[in-house]
């Protein structure tokens, strides 16, 4: 097995491998919570460093200022299916945000626990915005630096569309439930349970408004 052989090169780092996918929101909070270290460098399964010239700059921001608890990178998205190849980069300058790209960031593992993680209810997108609304509440921030680079080679061959139409569309509603006041989570939700999924067909809606009757 390829895993093995990179193992037996690399006898200072622990790989762990499940039989069973749970997604990869789960994997990344069971990877923090695993973490014996002060800091977590997340990757997507299809993401690698382009350029980590940026990554001293990174912790010298951590080292001054107790308040950071996440650092993000840029991102480079190879869509590779498409033709031609489609190229996306993260545009942002180097600076303190309310959001951050979940296939590559660091984070100060403290603070990650402490503001719950990655809660098991979502399983495609919005993780992210939730986990900042977290940071945020606690006083904490977000520092994006664009010095260091990540591609993200993007494949939807074990991303069915359909599925991710569906998860994606839940978790939109999930945020609003969890980080919104009373009135404007209500027209969030009427709004992405009612309006936005009346026009697919019956299975999807059937489906999605099932999910959400067993959230507390």
């Amino acid at each position: 097995m390829a895993i093995r052989s990179l193992a037996e090169k690399l006898p200072c780092c622990r790989f762990v491998r499940h039989e069973q996918s749970m997604g990869y929101v789960q994997r990344r909070q069971e990877m923090a919570e695993m973490c014996e270290t002060e800091f977590l460098i997340s990757l997507d399964d299809d993401s690698y460093f382009k350029n980590v010239e940026g990554m001293e700059k990174v912790f010298a921001a951590f080292d001054s200022d107790s308040k950071l608890a996440l650092a993000s990178f840029k991102i480079i998205e190879l869509r590779l299916h498409e033709t031609p190849v489609c190229r996306r980069i993260t545009q942002l300058p180097e600076g303190y945000y309310y959001w951050f790209r979940g296939c590559g960031y660091v984070v100060r593992v403290r603070n990650f626990l402490a503001a719950g993680g990655f809660p098991g209810v979502f399983q495609f997108g919005s993780e992210e915005s939730h986990l900042t609304h977290q940071l945020f509440r606690m006083g904490l921030k977000v520092l994006h630096i664009p010095s260091v680079v990540v591609e993200h080679r993007w494949s939807p061959s074990a991303r069915p569309a359909w599925d991710m139409a569906f998860n994606l569309h839940r978790s939109q509603v999930l945020l609003k439930i969890f980080n919104q006041p009373w009135l404007p989570m209500l027209a969030g939700v009427a709004k992405l349970t009612l309006w936005d999924s009346w026009g697919t067909h019956d299975p999807f809606r059937a489906r999605f408004l099932a999910s959400l009757s067993g959230i507390r």
